[in-house]
């Protein structure tokens, strides 16, 4: 949920008497956000949007062994604000060849999620447009360049359309020369690609407004030296040249991902290395002020998704795990809060012989889904799409 979306949803609360009607004597008051609930003799602050008793309103009860998650009764119990649902539905569904990234993010700024498949040696997207009945027919193909597997994205134009910003190899795998920005094209239509170079091979790489000053920047890691470039915006899809603001591992496959989130109300940069995870955090003029390990109880990385699950503008991290039990791969769930990581004791596991892409809800019901693929040599991947019901 954006930050305008949980400000109505606070002054709706707020404008329904429950900050002003409230005395709980000795001048205590709820927050914003939170309800009074209760006859007169034993009134107590709840809130609504996770307490059983008073699920959305005082009084709406979910009954044993269900839970409630963002004003709302699941069907079962719930993971960091998401309900988790009682049963997988699998939809498989063929993408390109080399389908190395899988992301989630509502590309068409309808409100939905998509999905968006970067397929290596296709040198396409697959876009899955998001929809109710999750269905993954028919998506559209765009041709974009050979990218080695990671996008970021973002309205670096600030035209309202969501832009994507990639590493491109142009001259073949398996070094990128440039880095391409994607301009969002209304209705649907294939993105708009402007391509900058850019030198030491970078790849990994993220969106977020390092510098403070409103605009979305790129951060990438060059693969060459190690370099995390900083590239500021200027809010007109134009990229300034690059400084090194912090150093990291050099060399392919040192560094895995680099993760955007936000911490206390800032955005910051997780660098997911392929055993360790590290949490950068950037000062007013984008320099890199503190460096701290996080997850630091995760074993047998593969990837990570950060997720704000319950809408309260808190990052949790959901490490994907290799499993101890065959070929499968799992999900953690951690509550971010400063540079700490608290797990919430939530494990998903994913389906045999599929490694996780991400996570997200595909058909908007409130539960995440998982994102997965399988690898087949010599011929197009899978993309397989496990719903929660």
């Amino acid at each position: 949920m954006g930050a305008i979306a949980r400000l109505g949803v606070a002054l709706a609360w707020v404008l329904g008497g429950c900050s002003a009607e409230i005395d709980l004597g000795a001048n205590r008051t709820c927050g914003v956000g939170r309800l009074a609930c209760g006859d007169a003799a034993a009134r107590v602050c709840v809130d609504p949007r996770s307490d059983p008793r008073h699920c959305g309103a005082c009084g709406v009860a979910c009954g044993a062994e269900r839970a409630c998650a963002r004003g709302a009764c699941c069907p079962s119990g719930a993971c960091g604000g998401q309900c988790t649902g009682t049963r997988w539905e699998e939809r498989t569904v063929t993408v390109g060849r080399e389908s190395i990234g899988f992301f989630a993010f509502d590309l068409d700024g309808d409100g939905r999620t998509d999905i968006v498949t970067v397929d290596q040696v296709d040198a396409t997207f697959h876009v899955f447009w998001g929809n109710p009945e999750a269905s993954l027919d028919a998506p559209d193909v765009w041709p974009v360049g050979r990218i080695g597997g990671q996008i970021a994205w973002g309205d670096f134009d600030e035209d309202g359309l969501v832009d994507v910003v990639a590493p491109v190899q142009s001259r073949g795998a398996p070094r990128a020369t440039h880095l391409a920005v994607m301009r969002g094209q209304p209705a649907r239509q294939p993105l708009e690609i402007t391509l900058s170079l850019e030198s030491g091979n970078p790849l990994e790489l993220a969106a977020l407004d390092a510098n403070g000053d409103g605009h979305l920047d790129v951060l990438t890691r060059r693969q060459d030296d190690g370099c995390l470039l900083l590239r500021t915006g200027d809010g007109r899809g134009r990229l300034a040249a690059g400084r090194c603001v912090a150093s990291l591992r050099s060399g392919v496959d040192n560094v895995r991902a680099l993760v955007a989130v936000t911490v206390a109300g800032r955005p910051a940069l997780i660098v997911q290395n392929p055993y360790d995870y590290e949490l950068l955090r950037f000062g007013d003029v984008g320099a890199v002020t503190s460096r701290t390990p996080v997850l630091t109880d995760v074993q047998n990385p593969w990837g990570l998704s950060a997720v704000d699950l319950d809408g309260d503008g808190v990052t949790e991290l959901m490490p994907h795990l290799r499993s101890t039990a065959g070929d499968a791969y799992e999900l953690a769930t951690y509550r971010l809060q400063g540079s700490a990581t608290t797990p919430l004791g939530c494990v998903t596991a994913g389906t045999m012989g599929t490694r996780i892409g991400t996570v997200t809800d595909f058909d908007g019901d409130g539960m995440l889904d998982i994102v997965a693929f399988r690898v087949v040599a010599g011929a197009p991947w899978e993309m397989h799409v496990l719903l929660r019901r």
